[in-house]
């Protein structure tokens, strides 16, 4: 079931939330929490000896490979002897849409979400209190309201749990899926410099202000290029709209702790090449 929050939802929820003013800490996204289902419940790869009381065992395949008509990047298991704990990851493409690991991405990461919606309208809240009066609103020129975090492996671009961060744009908000919950921002500027380049600035709570470029470098696929601008230097993010049913394959990680997100490879796209071959 679709979780995800309309863009049409969430000015009411600018407009006329109250409660008090959340100060959470802001920061760069990190890992999400890690789909980790119960050691007993996951059985160990074949191959992978069982615990005797021997030694400890354990199995690691780091190459592309496929188990019952599903891709693996990478498979580690490792049980330890004295008290049967099993450690494992698995990284691995799920490309039905309609599963419980789609499933679960979107009830994680939608603002409106129950785990979201509280920090949401508090957050939304304190905008309401720091920059008193009436809310501007943007014609989007047709920009999608929503945005997916890519990653890239092996020249293919798929969508990643690890790092599923969507962004949300409406015609008065900006709002990024932090690892503690959501993180709104009034949009103050939006423009649309040429067809699939739009330019804006927004203004966050503590009065953080912020520059982003948003490209769109593959219009078939809804690709695009995030830019945002601090100083002299420039970050950028690989996304795709976030569009049901999506156009991409799910990566999905499975394991018993949070990973770290060295066990999968990335590609480095040459985003500036991106943008410039639109």
């Amino acid at each position: 079931m679709n979780r995800s929050l309309t863009p049409a939802l969430l000015l009411p929820l600018l407009l006329g939330c109250t409660g008090r003013s959340a100060q959470p800490e802001s920061g760069n996204p990190a890992p999400t929490e890690a789909h980790a289902p119960t050691a007993a419940a996951v059985p160990a790869p074949a191959g992978t000896p069982s615990a005797n009381g021997d030694a400890d065992r354990g199995t690691t395949r780091e190459v592309p490979f496929l188990r019952n008509d599903t891709l693996f990047f990478y498979d580690y298991s490792h049980r330890d002897t004295a008290s049967g704990f099993l450690d494992f990851c698995r990284v691995f493409v799920d490309k039905n849409s309609l599963s419980a690991n789609y499933s679960r991405i979107q009830e994680l990461a939608a603002p409106d979400s129950e785990r979201n919606r509280r920090d949401f309208e508090e957050l939304t809240a304190a905008l309401r209190t720091e920059y008193p009066g009436a809310i501007r609103r943007h014609d989007l020129r047709g920009c999608p309201g929503t945005w997916l975090q890519l990653a890239s492996v092996d020249g293919e671009y798929y969508l990643d749990e690890l790092y599923m961060y969507p962004i949300t744009i409406t015609d008065s908000l900006f709002v990024e899926q932090m690892q503690d919950g959501p993180w709104p921002s009034l949009l103050d500027t939006f423009e649309c410099p040429a067809p699939g380049h739009y330019r804006f600035r927004t203004r966050g709570l503590r009065g953080e202000k912020r520059s982003f470029d948003l490209y769109l470098t593959d219009t078939l696929r809804r690709v695009a290029v995030l830019a945002e601008h601090e100083g002299e230097a420039t970050r950028y993010q690989l996304l795709a709209a976030g569009e049901f049913p999506p156009q991409f394959d799910l990566l999905v990680w499975e394991s018993s702790e949070l990973s770290t997100g060295d066990e999968v490879r990335r590609d480095a796209p040459d985003f500036e090449a991106m943008i410039a071959g639109r």
